[in-house]
Parts: C-alpha cells; sequence; structure tokens
C-alpha cells in the first residue's frame, strides 16, 4: 500500500536523496555491533561509573544505528519500497516535461542511460516449506547479494566507476515486493544493462550453502530503459493529463508494468525450462523427483497457463509431460513448435496477469470515488469557500517572514549542540562516546523528516496511523496539497516558491500545536512535493472541522506571498491556501466492514500489514475526498475573480492562475462552465441568488465530471495495456531473434569445424532458421 501510494504526480523538488545504505554497515554487522555492545555493558555492570555509562551509550548507539537502517531498509539489507518511489520521482526532476510541436516528449541521453531492473527469486515457497520462513529470508538475503555482486562487478569493469562514490551513485536495490527486487541504474550505457541482466539470468542462488543438500533457486531479470517508457507515452493517443493523470506518473507506471509483464513471461520460461530438465534427467519410470517439484510447488502456475480449456482444473503432471512430449519438448533439440507454444503461453499468461492488475486497481478506485462522493455529499458541512469575494486590495499586508517549525527548530538545535561537543575534541572515552551518540541521534531525527521544512516525512506518518489503529484510538487523516506551488515556483521564480513552502508549513504547525492537547494528539507532516498532511489522533469529525477552519482563518489572514528573486512579469502576489479532504476510523473493524461492502477486501495478513493496509485505505480516501474538494474550490475562487473584476477590484493574475488549474476544473469544459456562470453573473438583477445556484451547480458539475473522466480512464486503461502490450511483444521478439542469431552463427560455424553430427548440426541450423523467421515476421507485424 505505501508503494502505491508513493507514485506522486508532483515531484519533489527540494532535499537531496539521502543515501546512507552504502555508507552504513549492513543489517548483520549492526546486529552484531548491537550484541557486543549488550555483551559489553554486562562486563561493565561493576566497572566505575564512566566505564559503565560508556558501555550503556555505546549500547544505545547500536541501537540508533539499527533504528536508522529499518526505517529505510527491509531484512535484505535493500530499500524499501517507498524508497524506489522517491528516487525514481526524484531523478525524473531534472528532465524536461514540454512537449514538441508534435505533442511529444523529446528523448535525452539521460533517459537513454537510466533503467529499471527487475528481479524475481524463484520458489520462495519452496524454501519456506523445507526450512521455514526463517530460509526463506535468509534466501532472498543471499539473492540480494548475488545481484549487487553482479552489478558492482560489472560496473566496475568499467574505468568511470573505479572510483566508489561513482559506483555508489550508479545503482540502488530495492525491495520492490515479496520476492521481486528492483535495480534504479543511472548514466549507465545500455551494453552495461545488458550485461547486468544477463550475468543475473545466469546466477543462481546456492541454498545448499545455507541447508546442506538444498537445490539452487534461479534468478529471473529483465530491464526497461526510461527511453522506452517515453516511446509508449508518446504512442498513446490520448494524454494522461486528459484524464486527470500526469504524465510523469504514468511514464513510471508504464516502465514498471513493462518490466513486470516481462519478468511474468520470464517466469514462466523458467519455470518451464526447470520442470523439463527434471524430465530430460530422469530415467524411464524414475520421475517421482519431478513430479513432486512440479505438484507442490508448479502445479499452481504451469497447470493454470498450459491447461487447454480455461474452464477446466489445473493440469496435472501427467497431461503436462503428455503435453511436452506431444508437442515436441523432450527430444534433444526441442521442437519449434514446442518453443513457439510455451512462448505463446507465457505471453498470454503475462497478459492476463497485466489486465488482471489494471483491472483491479482501476476498480479499487472507482469503490473508493463512490464512498467519497457519498460521504461528501452527507456531510455537514461543505467545503467550498462562500462566494463572496475578496474584500482587500492586492497588497503584502499582513505577510510575515515564516518562522521555523517546531521540527527544523529541533534539528537546528541538534545540529548546534553536535558542532558545539565536536568542537570541544573530546578526548576521554566518556566523552567520545557521548559525542557519537549525539551524531547518531542527529541521523535519526534527520531520517524521520523533510530536512528543509522539519516536519515529519511520509514513512512518520504512516507509522503513526498504524500505530494508533493497533491501539484502537480514533484518528483523522487529513490530506493536504498547497494550492498554486507551481505559479508560485515558476512565475514567481524559486525563491518565491522557497517562501511560499516555508510560509505554508509554518501554518500548518502552529495549526498542529494549537489542536494537540489532552485526549487529541495533532502532528503535521510532508508527504513530498506541494503534499502535506495532518493526523489526529482522539477526537471526533467536529474536530477535524475545526481545524481545517482554523487553517483556514490562519492562510486567510497571512498575506499574499511577496515577489522573490527572479520572479516574472506576470506574477501577482497571491495567499497561500490548501486543498484538503478528511476521513476518520473511529474503529478498523466498522472501518473493514465499509471497504467491503464498497467491493474492496483487504489482501494482507497479520496485524502489522493489515494496519498498513487500513492507514493506506484511509489516506487514498483522504485524497479522493481532496480531489471533488479542490475542484469545486477553484471554480468557485475564479467565479469569485470574475465578480472582483467585474467590480474593478480584481488582480490580473486569473488568467495565469487559471494555466496552473487546468486539470483542478477539467479543461476547456471547465472554461465554457465559468464562461456560463460569468453570462449569467452579468445578466442577473441578484447577485446573490444566483451565487447560491452557482455553488450548488458547482459540486453537481465536478462530481458528474469525475464520472465522465472515470469512464475516460476505462478507455484509457484499454488503450495503455494494449501498447504495453506491444512493446513487451516487440522487446521479447527482439531479444529472441538476438539470441537465435548467436545460435545460428555458432551452429554455423561447428558446421565448418566439425565433420561428425552433421546432420543434428543441420537439422539444429534450419530449427533456429525457422524459429528466427517466423519471430521475425510477429515483429514487422506489430510494427506495420
Amino acid at each position: 500500500m505505501r508503494a502505491a501510494s508513493g507514485t506522486e504526480d508532483t515531484l519533489e523538488k527540494d532535499q537531496p536523496s539521502k543515501r546512507f545504505g552504502k555508507i552504513f554497515l549492513g543489517r548483520q554487522a549492526l546486529e552484531k555491533e548491537k550484541e557486543a555492545a549488550a555483551a559489553e555493558m554486562e562486563v561493565k555492570a561493576n566497572a566505575g561509573p564512566d566505564e559503565k555509562e560508556t558501555a550503556r551509550i555505546r549500547f544505545e548507539i547500536a541501537e540508533k544505528k539499527l533504528e536508522i537502517f529499518w526505517r529505510e531498509h527491509d531484512n535484505t539489507d535493500a530499500w524499501k519500497t517507498d524508497r524506489m518511489w522517491k528516487d525514481v520521482a526524484n531523478d525524473l526532476r531534472a528532465r524536461p516535461w514540454e512537449r514538441d510541436a508534435d505533442g511529444l516528449f523529446e528523448t535525452t541521453e539521460s533517459d537513454k542511460k537510466s533503467f529499471l531492473l527487475l528481479v524475481n527469486m524463484a520458489e520462495l515457497d519452496r524454501l519456506n516449506k523445507i526450512g521455514g520462513h526463517e530460509l526463506g529470508d535468509d534466501g532472498l538475503c543471499l539473492a540480494k547479494k548475488r545481484i549487487e555482486e553482479a552489478v558492482q562487478e560489472v560496473l566496475s569493469s568499467q574505468p568511470k566507476y573505479k572510483d566508489e562514490s561513482r559506483l555508489a551513485e550508479a545503482y540502488d536495490i530495492y525491495r520492490y515486493s515479496g520476492n521481486d527486487f528492483a535495480v534504479n541504474l543511472r548514466d549507465v550505457d545500455e551494453s552495461l544493462a545488458e550485461e547486468i541482466n544477463q550475468r543475473i539470468n545466469r546466477e543462481l542462488v546456492e541454498i545448499s550453502e545455507l541447508k546442506p543438500g538444498a537445490e539452487p533457486v534461479e534468478l529471473t531479470c529483465n530491464y526497461v530503459s526510461r527511453a522506452e517508457g517515453l516511446d509508449l507515452l508518446n504512442d498513446l493517443e490520448v494524454e494522461p493529463e486528459s484524464v486527470g493523470r500526469s504524465s510523469q506518473k504514468t511514464l513510471i507506471e508504464a516502465m514498471l508494468e513493462k518490466v513486470q509483464t516481462l519478468n511474468d513471461v520470464g517466469k514462466v520460461l523458467m519455470r518451464t525450462r526447470r520442470i523439463t530438465r527434471k524430465l530430460l534427467e530422469a530415467k524411464e519410470g524414475t520421475e517421482n523427483e519431478a513430479k513432486e517439484l512440479y505438484d507442490r510447488f508448479l502445479k499452481k502456475s504451469l497447470g493454470d497457463v498450459f491447461k487447454i480449456d480455461p474452464q477446466t482444473d489445473l493440469l496435472d503432471f501427467d497431461g503436462f509431460k503428455a503435453l511436452i512430449v506431444e508437442k515436441g519438448g523432450l527430444a534433444d533439440n526441442p521442437s519449434v513448435e514446442w518453443k513457439r507454444f510455451v512462448t505463446e503461453r507465457a505471453l498470454e499468461s503475462a497478459f492476463a496477469s497485466l489486465k488482471g492488475r489494471r483491472a483491479l486497481g482501476h476498480k479499487i478506485e472507482l469503490d473508493l470515488a463512490r464512498m467519497v462522493a457519498r460521504d461528501f455529499l452527507q456531510k455537514d458541512e461543505q467545503f467550498g469557500r462562500e462566494l463572496t469575494g475578496e474584500s482587500e486590495p492586492v497588497s503584502m499586508a499582513g505577510f510575515t517572514a515564516p518562522e521555523a517549525t517546531r521540527g527544523r527548530v529541533f534539528l537546528f538545535g541538534l545540529e548546534e549542540k553536535f558542532k558545539e561537543a565536536k568542537g570541544q575534541a573530546p578526548a576521554e572515552d566518556l566523552e567520545k562516546a557521548r559525542l557519537d551518540l549525539q551524531a547518531v541521534s542527529l541521523n535519526l531525527e534527520q531520517a524521520k523528516r523533510d530536512l528543509r521544512t522539519g516536519l515529519f516525512d511520509r514513512a512518520v506518518f504512516f507509522e503513526t496511523m498504524e500505530a494508533a489503529l493497533e491501539r484502537g484510538e480514533p484518528l483523522t487523516a487529513v490530506a493536504l496539497d498547497m494550492a498554486f506551488l507551481k505559479y508560485f515556483d515558476k512565475e514567481g521564480g524559486p525563491t518565491t516558491g522557497d517562501l511560499a513552502i516555508a510560509k505554508g508549513v509554518e501554518l500548518l504547525d502552529k495549526v498542529a500545536a494549537e489542536f494537540s492537547r489532552e485526549g487529541v494528539k495533532v502532528e503535521a507532516y510532508r508527504i513530498g512535493g506541494d503534499e502535506f498532511a495532518f493526523t489526529i489522533i482522539g477526537g471526533d469529525n467536529a474536530t477535524a472541522q475545526k481545524i481545517v477552519r482554523n487553517l483556514r482563518e490562519r492562510t486567510d489572514s497571512s498575506g499574499r506571498v511577496p515577489a522573490g528573486a527572479g520572479a516574472r512579469e506576470s506574477y501577482k502576489p497571491e495567499k497561500i491556501t490548501f486543498n484538503f479532504g478528511t476521513m476518520s476510523v473511529m474503529d478498523v473493524e466498522s472501518f473493514k466492514a465499509e471497504l467491503q461492502q464498497a467491493g474492496i477486501t483487504l489482501a494482507q495478513d497479520g496485524a502489522r500489514e493489515t494496519m498498513n493496509e487500513v492507514a493506506g485505505y484511509l489516506l487514498k480516501l483522504a485524497d479522493k475526498e481532496l480531489e471533488i474538494q479542490k475542484s469545486v474550490d477553484r471554480l468557485q475562487m475564479f467565479v469569485n475573480r470574475i465578480i472582483e473584476e467585474k467590480q474593478g477590484r480584481g488582480t490580473s493574475s486569473s488568467e495565469a492562475l487559471k494555466a496552473y488549474s487546468d486539470k483542478a476544473i477539467f479543461g476547456a469544459a471547465g472554461k465554457l462552465k465559468l464562461a456560463e456562470w460569468a453570462d449569467r453573473l452579468d445578466k442577473t438583477d441578484n447577485v446573490e441568488v444566483e451565487l447560491g445556484k452557482i455553488k450548488g451547480e458547482s459540486l453537481e458539475f465536478v462530481l458528474q465530471q469525475l464520472d465522465a473522466q472515470n469512464i475516460q480512464v476505462g478507455r484509457f486503461e484499454l488503450h495503455f495495456e494494449r501498447k504495453l502490450e506491444d512493446a513487451v511483444r516487440l522487446r521479447y521478439f527482439e531479444s529472441r531473434i538476438n539470441e537465435l542469431e548467436n545460435e545460428i552463427f555458432d551452429l554455423q560455424s561447428r558446421l565448418i569445424k566439425e565433420k561428425e553430427s552433421r546432420a543434428n548440426l543441420e537439422n539444429a541450423l534450419a530449427a533456429a532458421e525457422e524459429e528466427r523467421k517466423a519471430i521475425v515476421n510477429l515483429r514487422e507485424g506489430i510494427r506495420s
């Protein structure tokens, strides 16, 4: 759930990515350090006060180091999935996002040298069954180690990566899900990405290192370049923005879906090769090992892929073996028919999985949208602004320099204390230990926060929600985004954008401080870019409404953000405003029942996983309400501006603001509706009555547009899936053609050198050439 909600439409624009992974020690080393520190505490239990205190501090340091590690890593030493979304978004920040005259995105050199690899470790269920989950976890750790070794050995063979810092910046490895890892390659030539891909596909994870006699497991790897993702994006007939999506998010989805689908094909081919090898190795009547492997671990996947009739049960071992024999798959040189049959079934299975993933995601989004639309209409207080117009003239009156948040003050205090202590150059062991504790405490606090604002980050946001849910406390999530941050940033220049963020987070922090009292705990977070959030623990729906109202009062009285250095002439000072959506859970079981009633079933097992999923849906629902409220507010704001301009009180920034509101007001449809309302206001004798009608119509219009957009999204999904399927087929065909051409060259060379077994070589050569010709025809069919 964290992963899915991490794909943000607004890309992070500020703090650099913190790369602790290759600097800090790995998990096992840190755990040993903690064990050693605990043992030292026991030894020093009866020592003098200074020695005893030094040992205690060293143990606390070891604990904090592990906490820092666990904040962003999992038990394989890979980064957690959340980190992948953040890194990929950061990597996209620098590239241009303007379309050319033909409506296409330009492919840069950086795009051609940026790759995502997806690596699957096979047979995790087998490891869990033969050695328990401990063996499965250890197998995953070993797989991550093999992946990293392959990446490092290929890259370090090149002069530019001999420098360790360059090597560290070139890649990151993430635990993508279950038994899947992702590798993010930056500024790497495609030849090296291909070499890494081939190297990982040849790797065997030797489980016998962990459990003597256990068979190794294979790795399946595929990769996609950012350039390929852009090709797919450019090939879409409908721009993502027209269905309420961003091109950046769609690019990330396209890359991940393509590489996931390629890997799904690869997994079927790998499993088929594995069982075929077992059958070839077995003598007649001694196929028990192959049968056990199939029945226990492969039937669920291969039995479904290769069954003749989709309505029948899974294909059993005897049926699968008969199919291989029938298609010529058990010959020394498997027939072209068998290879083609396996490939077709693998592609069909992968495309079915793709459709299933996309359909489920779309269904959940629709179900959540219906829940929110229903609740939004039932709320006591509608969140749209009153259409009374702005009364004060444009000025910076009321705007004061932003104050640092409590979190930023706290971080600054830790930094200053550490600098002061470090400057004293401690000589005694106890003083050194205290200095080290200050350093690691600072690192831990930095790992929890957005360094620029001092607010807690997304991970702490989820941890806070999950902990409240586990304790059974009433919880409200408030999703917030800062309106017009792009306007402040682009028209006002980066300095103005920075000033707007600083002022905005000051207001959020003050609201959180004011409403945190006995029985209620409020905390503000920066999720990323212009996205923020509150958690409200305790209280009820009325508490959330008071908090939102207080935030609005503060933003209304905070003045307009003045232009900073580099502002364009088009910049006109505007107030800071926040769009928001709220969702409350009074008790977990009722919320789960409400989700189930809406057609959404929780997928995770286990208390912690369930709370994470519940927290994820809580945020999604708040985001959906934000989407409605943002559109209503934005439309009503522009109606306000129409009145102001007619009364001679308006600013000249309306058109500029509309350019940054296209998505919120539904593009041309919203502009037409605004023009219609403007005409009505111009002709009416009673503006107040007409405004009341328009206010009601604005919500109706937004809900209608969202419904229409959902229909468009369904069509977009079908088109998107079709383009993905074509891209996967082309990639697979290209890869297979290259393999066959190498095989043909090798066979031709052997024919020249060898006189014996000529007939067998000629048959193999003819089969390879026939398969190549067939695949070339398939490739050209897609291209045409």
